[in-house]
């Protein structure tokens, strides 16, 4: 027989199990004492140990249970050892218990090991029981037991290393084609680099050109939402407008425009923004009675603002020009707006970029404006000479002819008359032909800014000034206001009736003098409830003839624009037409 015993040391912790198992293999000789916490590790050890010490609260619920270690123990000792706390007569009562030691006393490890060599002593009832044939009995049973575990697990190791095998493999195949398909990546990273590098290229020359147009340019991107944002301003378009580059880069170009100040209709700018519309036919032939229109698409009128777009996009025709103004630093100053949106397919250089040039034209179409006054000019000289010349001409002629036939010297009298008609007609010719030396310094003007200051300066007496529709325009302020005070002084006495009305208590026959708007001009007139003028009192009112040969008509012959008078049983109206209005 050996004379090394082997115990086995339970607690309820690994820690707790091997302090204790070293305390008591350092408290007697001959033991080798192994720690221990769950069922399986005590019934592992029970059939080849000579002792079992169970060094836990039995009424505790960690560690081991007592009765599950008593079930696995097959008749090995089994030496309680607790505190006090639990009754020892319990413990001495409780079946599979061989011995009880107190763990609560200052030499209860001492105690623990003498209690341990006593049971394990061959003079002892436990000691003979535990032979060491008994021992080799248990420990070849315990062997074959685990023998047979062991096969088990070995053949589940097996199996687990197969499926393993089979995962591996299974692995390397997705190893194979994550490696061709990060080569796949790795080919298409290096195409959209190459691509990245191309468009940085188009970039750059893009805004390298942008930059260098001598007009204002605003180039955009149409966003997936449908705004129209930034991309970028040339030097011009901050000059002019005041705009910083960088702030307005990424903003809509609605709210950049309007930052500019640039006075355009909304609705078509918007329209012409967006490539889905570009293809909308916004041509016109008429202003329509509010704000600015557009003035042409791809068409003549497209020259006014497309050179500078058409230098950068190509020219594809789909451009649409809007007028518009803002404030210079000289005052109101005419533009147009041109609108290239990007394309709607194609992959060119520039094809998701949309442009908005815009080009100053207030010399041009100040120009314009003089020009064709100088025109309606020559047509007043060349229908004056045709009507009111050729026709006296036509008098003194035949009248010279029967002269020289008859010899009767009244005859002569009629070519006096003619030769009189043809004096008038010439100054009226001579006039009309100094109106070029009346220079026109433009500005722009409100309608009711200009009715209103004319008024307070004009002598209307007890009229009354009714405003109508409102409109702006450009024009000499000097010049139109006289003209205003000379309208409005006539309008206000068109009825003479109006102040003996006035004087009997009837306010209701004072004159009213309207002045208002029109699609192409605007128009002064008076009327009034009183006693209706005969035809001869109202032509000696107003005359025409005065009009056309006076003030009024040189004024609007030097802007450009017709005059017209008309009357009725109301009043008289002269309306100014042929004027580039803008009404509100």
């Amino acid at each position: 027989m050996s004379d090394t015993r082997t115990v086995v040391y339970v607690a309820a912790t690994i820690e707790a199990a091997e302090s204790g198992a070293s305390a008591l293999e350092s408290a007697a000789d001959g033991l080798a004492v192994e720690p221990a916490t769950t069922v399986e590790e005590i019934g592992y050890a029970a059939e080849m140990t000579d002792c079992i010490v169970f060094a836990e609260t039995p009424t505790t619920a960690e560690g081991a249970a007592i009765l599950d270690v008593i079930d696995v123990a097959a008749g090995t000792p089994l030496i309680l050892f607790c505190e006090r706390s639990f009754d020892p007569a319990m413990a001495h009562s409780t079946d599979g218990v061989t011995a009880y030691v107190r763990s609560d006393t200052p030499e209860a490890v001492a105690h623990l090991a003498d209690e341990v060599a006593w049971l394990c002593s061959p003079g002892t009832e436990a000691g003979a029981s535990v032979d060491e044939g008994d021992r080799h009995r248990r420990a070849a049973a315990h062997l074959a037991s685990s023998y047979g575990r062991l096969t088990r697990r070995v053949a589940e190791l097996t199996a687990e290393r197969d499926r393993f095998e089979t995962a591996a493999g299974h692995l390397a195949g997705v190893a194979d084609g994550l490696r061709e398909e990060r080569g796949r990546l790795r080919a298409e990273r290096d195409r959209l680099s190459d691509e990245c590098d191309q468009l940085r290229e188009e970039r750059d020359r893009f805004e390298r050109t942008v930059s260098i147009v001598p007009d204002p340019v605003c180039a955009y991107t149409v966003e997936s939402a449908g705004t129209a944002t930034v991309r970028a301003v040339n030097d011009a378009f901050s000059a002019t407008f005041g705009v910083d580059p960088d702030t307005a880069r990424g903003e809509a170009v609605l709210d950049v425009v309007d930052a500019a100040g640039v006075e355009v209709d909304d609705e078509r700018f918007r329209a012409a923004l967006d490539p889905a519309d570009a293809d909308q036919n916004w041509v016109t032939g008429e202003r329509p009675a509010a704000g600015p229109t557009v003035a042409s698409e791809g068409g003549s009128g497209a020259s006014d603002g497309t050179t500078s777009a058409d230098a950068i996009a190509g020219g594809e025709g789909r451009e649409s020009t809007l007028d518009g103004r803002y404030d210079g630093a000289d005052g109101e100053r005419a533009t147009t707006v041109t609108v290239v949106p990007p394309a709607t397919a194609g992959d060119g250089p520039g094809a998701d970029t949309g442009l908005v040039a815009c080009r100053d034209v207030t010399e041009r179409r100040r120009a314009e404006e003089e020009l064709a006054a100088r025109s309606r000019r020559l047509e007043s000289i060349a229908e004056l000479v045709e009507s009111d010349l050729q026709e006296p001409l036509n008098v003194a002629r035949g009248y010279l002819e029967v002269a020289e036939e008859t010899g009767d010297r009244e005859h002569f009298a009629e070519v006096d008359d003619a030769h009189d008609a043809l004096a008038e007609t010439t100054a009226h010719l001579t006039r009309l032909v100094g109106r070029d030396a009346m220079v026109v310094e433009r500005a722009a003007i409100d309608l009711h800014d200009l009715a209103r200051r004319a008024w307070s300066d004009a002598d209307t007496g007890d009229a009354s000034l009714d405003l109508g529709p409102n409109a702006r325009f450009e024009g000499n302020r000097d010049q139109l206001q006289a003209v205003f005070e000379d309208l409005l002084s006539v309008a206000s006495g068109d009825e003479s009736a109006a102040g003996e009305s006035e004087k009997e208590g009837d306010a209701a026959a004072a004159p009213v003098v309207s002045v208002g708007a029109t699609d192409d001009g605007f128009y002064v007139a008076g009327r009034s409830t009183g006693e209706e003028k005969s035809a001869a009192e109202r032509t000696a009112t107003v005359d025409g003839t005065d009009l056309r040969s006076g003030r009024v008509e040189r004024v609007a012959a030097a802007h450009g624009w017709h005059v017209g008078v008309a009357e009725s049983d109301e009043g008289t109206a002269v309306a100014f037409r042929g004027v580039d209005v803008e009404r509100e």
